[in-house]
């Protein structure tokens, strides 16, 4: 439902990434990332190929649309809906807003 990111800390003692518990040097972080994408390193990148780097770093595949949204969040209830206007009028009487 999330993003699929990897949240990394920097540690500012040591020149290594705590990932969710776990040590890595950056080193190992390097030649990971440079085995999955060589073309980055090599300098021969296409715009196209970036792009799609970034959509897949970045979690595009798992973005929802619109309806599926509203559906999560709850923002087509109507007793939702009308229970916030409601609550809208009273607290514009309670505090005399317009």
């Amino acid at each position: 439902m999330g993003l699929k990111v990897r949240i990394a800390v920097k540690s500012n003692t040591k020149n290594n990434l705590k990932t969710f518990g776990r040590e890595i040097s950056k080193d190992k972080i390097l030649i990971q990332y440079q085995k999955k994408h060589p073309e980055i390193f090599s300098g021969k990148l296409s715009k196209i190929r970036a792009k799609n780097i970034a959509k897949e770093r970045m979690g595009y595949n798992c973005l929802r649309k619109k309806e599926d949204l509203k559906n999560l969040l709850g923002w087509n209830s109507i007793p939702k809906i009308f229970l916030a206007k409601f609550l809208k009028i009273i607290y514009n009487l309670k505090y005399q807003f317009k």
